[in-house]
């Protein structure tokens, strides 16, 4: 498995999931088809290195699945509003992001002001920034 991180400044940033979290996450990257290796490799890499703990003890300002934030994609000024959601509610138009995109495997249980860089499937350097968590539905 070859690292599509890209550690631009020290360390990996810290990350946390609850252990039901975990398991669901975990199922689905068992099933994702050849054609998406790359999300289930940046996704198998978060689940190794995780912080797996019940749901009552996970920090509220990590990102879970169904968090709402308020995010900074790559070098943008702009920040957006997205939504961490399953594949089958993922709408990149309404807000909506799939935990199974690379920006959505990259944003699980990532805390505010924690970066986080991959590379995009042309190589190209990404990046995502959680600015605050507005809720948790």
């Amino acid at each position: 498995m070859s690292e599509i991180y890209i550690p631009l400044e020290g360390p990996l940033p810290e990350i946390a999931m609850s252990e039901a979290a975990y398991r669901i996450l975990s199922e689905m990257q068992g099933r994702l088809p050849e054609r998406l290796s790359h999300v289930a490799e940046l996704l198998g890499q978060e689940l190794d290195r995780a912080h797996v703990m019940p749901e009552e003890t996970l920090p509220q300002d990590a990102v879970r699945l169904n968090s709402t934030a308020r995010l900074q994609f790559g070098g943008s000024s702009e920040i957006q509003v997205f939504k961490l959601v399953y594949p089958e509610d993922a709408d990149f138009s309404a807000g909506r992001l799939s935990v199974l995109s690379l920006a959505g495997a990259a944003l699980i249980g990532l805390f505010p002001a924690a970066p986080m860089f991959w590379r995009s499937l042309t190589g190209t350097p990404c990046s995502v920034m959680v600015h605050e968590i507005l809720r948790h539905s």
